[in-house]
């Protein structure tokens, strides 16, 4: 009877550590997981085909494209400006405040944080987009 006791001790005290682990993974995915989109602004938040659109109506409008310049010389948007995310805090001052701008990348995080930027250091700009999504994956129509 006492090997039976120690044995379902043993495996109490395992489901009790595996119970502790899987809590533990619990809290740290919630704590440390990828920025939920802007629910505050979700008028500047677009998808490929909205952006396609916005695009074809929108005169006067700045392309950004935030990935490399390695990313950027392989394939971009026809007239789009290639600012890496990285670099986006220096070279932001040149944008003018007048045009609307519209920001991508390649699936969509880098836009969102580069939205942030812009957003953040130059408030002067009112109409900032950005595209969550590859917008080349859908040709312009």
């Amino acid at each position: 009877m006492s090997a039976f006791f120690r044995l379902s001790t043993r495996t109490i005290r395992i489901l009790a550590a595996i119970l502790l682990i899987a809590c533990g993974e619990t809290i740290l995915y919630f704590s440390f997981r990828a920025p939920r989109l802007l629910v505050e602004e979700p008028r500047n938040r677009m998808d490929v085909e909205q952006a396609w659109k916005y695009i074809r109506q929108t005169g006067n409008l700045v392309i950004i494209d935030v990935r490399s310049r390695k990313e950027f010389s392989a394939s971009h948007v026809p007239n789009a400006v290639n600012l890496p995310l990285h670099s986006l805090p220096q070279l932001a001052k040149n944008l003018p405040k007048e045009s609307p701008i519209l920001v991508y990348c390649l699936q969509g995080y880098r836009s969102l944080q580069a939205y942030k930027v812009l957003k953040k250091i130059r408030p002067d700009i009112s109409d900032v987009r950005y595209v969550a999504g590859w917008l080349l994956s859908l040709p312009p129509y």
